[in-house]
């Protein structure tokens, strides 16, 4: 018998809505190796047919969970391996609490182990039948007073409905208690729109289901009893092609129909986007100085885009990203349309972006004239340079050109890092870029693979030396074309030369 299944252990079974196509597959496993089952009659009767003649089975009807935890208890004493069954989920209004409360009490923790086996609570099946109505913060509230007190359970619906909750009705009616579902629904009414979207699911996933999607003001309308679950939207839910959907918050911040997102995808993260995030809230209450105060209430209402910066350096007349020199003439047309929460900041790597409102056509026209070209940052390949000793060793620019010239309309799936040095010293680190090229005497060096930055910093996989321009030119386009035909989408290039790291040559 597999360890895992000892006697003398108790399983307790979240059956979910009682199908065999609705169980976990742990719980199918569990209920077939135990010697006996305990449960109450109708959860019995949902898996009979899962049972072997070998199995002892206990039943009990309702109110008899106390003689059920008991007897478990009890049979585990004598070695058995028990399993108690509850329907949708044992640890969400199930047996398991009542299981170990009843072995602490007879004085015997520890010495019984006890697993709860999960399963698919009636919130969960209802919503899945209902479409998306639990996509946003959710609580479920039990209308059964039978052991909470009526007081505590009317607390928790006002402040359910104050705090905007998608809220899950469990035991909403039942034969003797039908007022509570009506002060339920009185409590809502005082926080949620008339209109507000309901779903009724009754019997989910079982022979006899039932689904509703109503509104707020009509739900006492329509049947509800013990097999009901009743999932109440917020006020942002909707129902959408007969679906009741309650969106996460992307349409607060993307455009839901458009391919290509105003806010860059390098850039989504910046709290300027969220205006609601603690984060930015902290950020407003901590301004101090009056001109801080004024930028912030100054910010229009328009997105920041990032662009990144190249410039083409006065040496080479390249789009290389080369050391910055922020000419006027480019930054007298930037002067021209940039508002005062526009800024020019710097990433750890060293590159420059510019934080502004979008900019048009015509504008990048007139910056690219100045020598400025503005990027996004997500599928890209950029060439970073030394500055050649401030001109004094200008050997190997005809092959920055080339190479430029050679990749200049070439697209890849993520990210590709290109270092460019002009003499041995390799002052700005090319031979940890994903590609590094290095001029020293006459000839090229070629490094492959490294990583400069982040947790997973690591020295070239690769590197080729002795080369002419004519070779490093060649093995440079052959690893971007792999790279370009190979690498996955939005792979940035140091993950793909990792993946494939024992085919390159």
């Amino acid at each position: 018998m597999n360890e895992f299944f000892s006697p003398g252990k108790v399983y307790v079974i979240g059956i979910g809505p009682g199908s065999e196509n609705q169980m976990t597959l742990f719980a199918l496993k569990t209920i077939e190796q135990c010697q006996v089952i305990i449960g109450y009659d109708t959860y019995i009767d949902l898996i009979k047919h899962l049972l072997k003649p070998s199995q002892e089975v206990v039943r009990a009807g309702m109110t008899e969970e106390v003689y059920r935890a008991q007897k478990t208890i009890e049979l585990a004493k004598e070695g058995k391996i028990v399993g108690v069954i509850s329907s949708g989920d044992a640890g969400l209004y199930g047996m398991a609490g009542l299981i170990f409360e009843v072995l602490h009490k007879m004085q015997f923790p520890g010495k019984i182990d006890v697993q709860v086996v999960p399963g698919v609570t009636a919130l969960i099946s209802a919503a899945s039948l209902l479409g998306a109505p639990v996509m946003h913060d959710f609580c479920a509230i039990s209308l059964s007073d039978h052991l909470t007190p009526w007081n505590t359970i009317e607390k928790r619906l006002v402040h359910a409905a104050m705090g905007d909750f998608v809220l899950t009705l469990y035991n909403p009616k039942s034969s003797r208690r039908k007022e509570q579902i009506n002060i339920a629904q009185n409590i809502l009414l005082q926080y949620r729109n008339p209109e507000n979207p309901v779903g009724i699911v009754t019997s989910a996933y079982r022979p006899d289901q039932n689904i509703v999607i109503t509104d707020l003001n009509h739900m006492l309308e329509f049947p509800a009893g013990m097999m009901t679950t009743i999932l109440i939207g917020n006020s942002q839910t909707r129902v959408i092609d007969g679906k009741m959907i309650t969106p996460r918050g992307y349409q607060k911040k993307y455009q839901l129909h458009q391919n290509i997102q105003d806010i860059k995808k390098s850039d989504r993260m910046n709290i300027t986007h969220e205006p609601w995030a603690l984060q930015k809230e902290k950020q407003n209450s901590e301004m101090q100085t009056g001109l801080e105060i004024n930028l912030m209430k100054n910010i229009p209402k328009r997105v920041l885009h990032k662009y990144y910066i190249k410039t083409k350096g006065s040496l080479n007349q390249s789009s290389a990203d080369s050391e910055k020199i922020l000419n006027a003439g480019f930054l007298s047309v930037l002067g021209k349309f940039l508002s005062t929460d526009s800024r020019i900041e710097a990433t750890p790597d060293g590159r420059l972006f510019l934080l502004c409102h979008e900019i048009d056509i015509e504008t990048m026209e007139k910056l690219d004239s100045e020598g400025l070209y503005l990027y996004d940052d997500e599928e890209y390949i950029l060439i970073k340079t030394c500055n050649f000793c401030d001109g004094e060793k200008p050997e190997s620019l005809v092959w920055l050109d080339i190479l430029n010239k050679s990749l200049a309309d070439i697209h890849v799936p993520g990210q590709l890092h290109i270092g460019f040095n002009g003499c041995g010293m390799s002052c700005h680190g090319a031979v940890m870029e994903d590609i590094g090229i290095v001029y020293f005497r006459g000839e090229f060096e070629v490094y492959i693979g490294g990583k400069k930055m982040g947790r997973n910093v690591r020295l070239p996989l690769h590197t080729h030396l002795h080369l002419s321009g004519e070779e490093m030119i060649s093995i440079v386009m052959n690893l971007v074309a792999r790279y370009k035909n190979e690498g996955f989408e939005k792979e940035k290039f140091f993950k793909y030369i990792l993946r494939v790291s024992g085919q390159v040559v």
